[in-house]
């Protein structure tokens, strides 16, 4: 059996990593964004961190103390617009070829709603890949919308999509879906 390195050793100390870490989610939940992919990674390394992975919770603390100078901020807008961001990698974690997923929404000027998920199912093709991460973000459009509506805010016109995948937006316009 090949001897691992100590890097890849399981960390003696699993409570200070998960403790440290839920602090890193609740902060990238609800004010930091530019923190969500490094934290859904380490999700995943939660049963069994190794000391790796305690140096990777220690560089996004090390992130964040160098940038406590950036704020989310709601600006008053004077073009009241809602659009939506989608995007995926292609199966890049090696350990179960599965891609993930990223969407943002904007109001006006301000980010309002993030998220970055693991696909459920492999994606066969990069094409696949983005195609279901715009169909997520579209599911959460539709919740947003509702949430206006409730809130008696109204939003004008389509809401505009922004995906960068070619192939995608010619299979959304193929199915007649107004991009």
């Amino acid at each position: 059996m090949p001897e691992t390195s100590s890097t890849n050793q399981p960390w003696e100390s699993h409570e200070s990593y998960r403790q440290t870490f839920r602090k890193l989610l609740y902060i990238s939940t609800f004010t930091r964004p530019d923190i969500v992919v490094a934290v859904g990674y380490l999700c995943r390394k939660t049963s069994l961190p190794n000391k790796k992975d305690w140096e990777a919770v220690k560089r996004v603390v090390r992130y964040l103390k160098g940038t406590q100078a950036m704020k989310l901020k709601l600006l008053v807008t004077q073009d009241p617009k809602l659009m939506e961001y989608a995007d995926a990698d292609w199966a890049e974690d090696t350990t179960d070829q599965k891609s993930i997923s990223g969407k943002t929404f904007y109001y006006g000027n301000s980010m309002i709603c993030w998220a970055s998920k693991k696909q459920e199912a492999v994606a066969l093709s990069f094409r696949e890949a983005e195609y279901v991460s715009a169909s997520e973000a579209s599911r959460q459009l539709a919740c947003l919308l509702m949430l206006f509506k409730e809130l008696g805010i109204s939003i004008p016109g389509p809401v505009t999509t922004h995906e960068d995948n070619q192939i995608s937006i010619r299979l959304v316009e193929l199915e007649g879906v107004s991009s």
